[in-house]
């Protein structure tokens, strides 16, 4: 198995264990070693690796069996680009392609949201209107975040996340700062009316409500 340079991080530890999979040195359907002997294999300490696993694990592209261990996906091969494109997010630094991509993304959560959605998420998602009632700026990323969560799809949550992740180093934190003491009560009522679809299982007006709330929020910007 390919060895893993000390100076990488998890991305770099993610881009071997890929590239073994796509060798066909780590074929579908392999078991993985023990945690402690793959993390020393690799030159990793067992919390980077774990990581990088739970990714992986995301995605499909390994699967933990319980009592018996991690395997390699039989999709693995097939699950690959879906990193790639998770990657390619959180390396753009231009803050149009990020909203760009929530403008897509985010619609379509919502939707998925208003379909699958538990007591338990929409108590999280009323949760944090109320948190962001009182606190504006700082919390309405929450509000986004537990539709996603909704959804039940840990692909999308990952994507979406990894734009998050990205937005927090560009000037978008204070464009949003200076933006929201203008529009808090707009953006409150937003939220509300998308909570009140998703409540109502009706997925075509979340979908349009949270497309109609970006659209709007990123011309003001």
């Amino acid at each position: 198995m390919q060895t893993f340079k000390r100076q990488s991080l998890t991305k770099q530890l993610m881009d071997v264990i890929l590239a073994n999979i796509e060798s066909g040195e780590l074929p579908s359907g392999e078991k993985l070693p023990p945690e402690a002997e793959l993390a020393e294999k690799l030159q990793v300490s067992r919390n980077t690796l774990r990581e990088a696993l739970k990714t992986l694990e995301t995605f499909g592209i390994i699967e933990s069996i319980h009592g018996q261990g991690t395997f390699v996906s039989a999709k693995a091969k097939l699950q690959i680009p879906n990193i790639g494109i998770l990657q390619t997010l959180s390396s753009s630094d231009d803050i149009q392609s990020l909203l760009d991509a929530r403008l897509v993304i985010e619609p379509g959560l919502a939707k998925l949201a208003a379909e699958r959605h538990s007591d338990d998420d929409i108590d999280a998602i009323t949760e944090s209107i109320d948190r962001f009632v009182n606190n504006s700026h700082n919390l309405e990323t929450n509000f986004h975040m537990q539709i996603a969560a909704a959804a039940h799809s840990p692909m999308l949550y990952g994507y979406l996340h990894a734009v998050y992740q990205k937005l927090v180093h560009t000037p978008y934190p204070l464009i949003q700062e200076r933006l929201l003491p203008d529009q808090h009560d707009d953006e409150v009522r937003e939220h509300k009316e998308i909570l009140y679809a998703i409540l109502e299982h009706d997925g075509s007006s979340a979908r349009e409500l949270m497309y109609l709330h970006l659209n709007r929020r990123f011309k003001l910007m």
